[in-house]
Order: C-alpha cells, then sequence, then structure tokens
C-alpha cells in the first residue's frame, strides 16, 4: 500500500511539473509571436 502511494505522489509530481513546463513553454510561444507578428500561429 505505502508503495503505491509514493508511486502515485511521484507521478503527480511529475504531471505539475510537465503543467508549469508547457505553461511556461506557452508564454515563451506568445512572446515570440508577438515578435513575429503572428507568423507562429500560422503555422500550427
Amino acid at each position: 500500500m505505502k508503495k503505491s502511494l509514493d508511486y502515485a505522489i511521484i507521478l503527480l509530481k511529475r504531471v505539475k511539473a510537465l503543467s508549469v513546463m508547457e505553461r511556461s513553454m506557452t508564454k515563451c510561444q506568445k512572446k515570440n509571436e508577438m515578435k513575429k507578428g503572428g507568423t507562429a500561429k500560422a503555422a500550427f
């Protein structure tokens, strides 16, 4: 039981870290889009 709980906590931390990374990446992308004048948005 304890082992699975530890595993779940590790997974949660990983997911949290990933979402934080994703958020900071989207922030950078938005900044880049503003610099390029929306050209990055057209590429998607």
